[in-house]
């Protein structure tokens, strides 16, 4: 059995909450691992610097899609 499978077999036994928790961390190191792109970083930088710009939902989903 691969660590997929156990990880299934695990998680179906949980309370849907619990689980769902689960989920949402692996959504978590699935987001971890990816990198941001230019705008992002860019983004992030002027943050740091106090430098704050509106940007709308539908621009952070281009962005991310983008990438």
């Amino acid at each position: 059995m691969n660590t997929a499978e156990q990880i299934y077999q695990c998680v179906k036994s949980l309370p849907e909450a619990q689980a769902q928790e689960v989920l949402t961390f692996i959504e978590f190191l699935t987001f971890k691992q990816q990198q941001p792109n230019q705008s992002t970083l860019a983004a992030m930088q002027a943050a740091e610097r106090g430098e704050y710009e509106t940007v709308t939902l539908d621009e952070l989903k281009q962005q991310w899609h983008e990438a």
